[in-house]
């Protein structure tokens, strides 16, 4: 199938016009519509309705529009993938991540890959709820996230990621062995505006058992610690958010656990290269982030 005419389909569904699509494109009006005709001809079905507004997709348009992108963009690998080949380069490994994941277990993975593999180029991106549309845009490779992201892209866990209350060490709740969420409801609480962990915590925030005194719009988990150790509230972070948290906090597990599932999303089909890197994590027995 030609990639040209998924692309250009793309663009007609995305403008809502053949004109301006073609237009955008490069194209003849004419020369465009014989591509989406040619398209719906290999498919052996209607993609769009065609009216004096423009374009819009019929039923079974809609149902395989996923489809049609996915098959663009791994087209568009391939090419890519070819062409550099072709020309002898090697295209870096572009990895987005979750700041706690690239403090944690990323330094350890590129460590023991450059082992294997010295030479190869990595290009990170740290990131938050951000990080799928690099994906969709093509602008990085795979991904280390929560398991609540991965969309429609292949998912591929690694470990599960258990949550810890953090106090300040001089808090009276420093002195006991496991904390619960109501024990920290009377705290001034530090939270991500973006943490995943905001729909476990939305039946006592809208209780108003517990109240975000301190929101902030960052995925940087230090932000939040850094407010703990002055003493200005107390938050839930998990373990592998932890490693840099100094002697002025507290750690301690929460009753019943809290836990989130992390791992790689990546698209269903992608260069040899980031395939032979996902195989190589997946078999690495990775660290915790929890200090001792």
């Amino acid at each position: 199938m030609d990639d040209k005419k998924l692309s250009a389909f793309l663009e007609a569904v995305h403008s809502g016009s053949l004109s301006r699509a073609a237009s955008g494109l490069g194209y003849t009006q004419s020369g465009l519509t014989q591509m989406m005709n040619s398209l719906e001809d290999e498919l052996d079905c209607a993609l769009l309705v065609r009216s004096y507004n423009g374009v819009r997709l019929t039923p079974t348009g809609e149902q395989l529009l996923p489809f049609i992108e996915d098959a663009a963009a791994s087209l568009k690998r391939l090419r890519d993938e070819a062409r550099q080949s072709a020309a002898g380069q090697s295209k870096p490994i572009r990895i987005g991540v979750f700041p706690s994941l690239s403090k944690s277990w990323l330094p350890y993975i590129l460590k023991e890959f450059q082992r294997r593999s010295p030479g190869t180029t990595v290009k990170i991106a740290v990131g938050g709820y951000e990080i799928p549309g690099w994906l969709d845009n093509d602008a990085v490779d795979l991904a280390l996230i929560e398991e609540s992201m991965k969309g429609n892209y292949r998912w591929i866990p690694l470990g599960e990621d258990v949550y810890y209350a953090v106090v300040p060490r001089d808090c009276a709740l420093a002195a006991r062995s496991e904390l619960t969420l109501d024990d920290l409801s009377p705290y001034p609480f530090i939270l991500s505006e973006i943490s995943e962990l905001k729909a476990q915590l939305r039946p006592l925030l809208m209780k108003g058992r517990m109240h975000e005194d301190i929101q902030i719009n960052s995925v940087d988990d230090a932000a939040l610690l850094s407010l703990v150790e002055q003493g200005l509230g107390v938050t839930v972070l998990p373990e592998l958010a932890l490693k840099d948290c100094s002697d002025l906090v507290t750690v301690l597990p929460l009753a019943p656990p809290m836990k989130r599932t992390v791992g790689i999303v990546m698209p269903r089909s992608t260069r040899s290269q980031v395939g032979e890197f996902v195989d190589f994590i997946r078999d690495l027995k990775l660290p915790s982030g929890k200090p001792d």
